[in-house]
């Protein structure tokens, strides 16, 4: 995966990300050449209301909905070793 561009909004926790990734249509097949997939999609940390707890929220804006679940996929593995869901 490549970012290729990313912004973050002045008022907010949000970030807006372009990233090039490669996509397998089967990931069991060594010798498939994987795809080049360019996705638009967009981070926000947001509040639970009356509780204290955070979210983080992707939303896909652009692209290949394959691509951008391999990238979800990834960040939830990466972030759910850094938090605590059970409090």
């Amino acid at each position: 995966m490549q970012a290729l561009e990313y912004s973050f909004a002045r008022d907010s926790y949000k970030a807006y990300i372009k990233m090039l990734t490669e996509v397998k249509l089967n990931e069991e097949n060594d010798e498939e050449e994987p795809m080049q997939e360019r996705v638009e999609f967009t981070v926000q940390v947001l509040k639970v209301k009356d509780e204290e707890k955070y979210i983080v929220d992707f939303t896909r804006t652009r692209g290949d909905l394959l691509a951008f679940n391999k990238i979800y996929k990834d960040a939830k593995e990466y972030f759910g070793g850094l938090v605590n869901v059970t409090k």
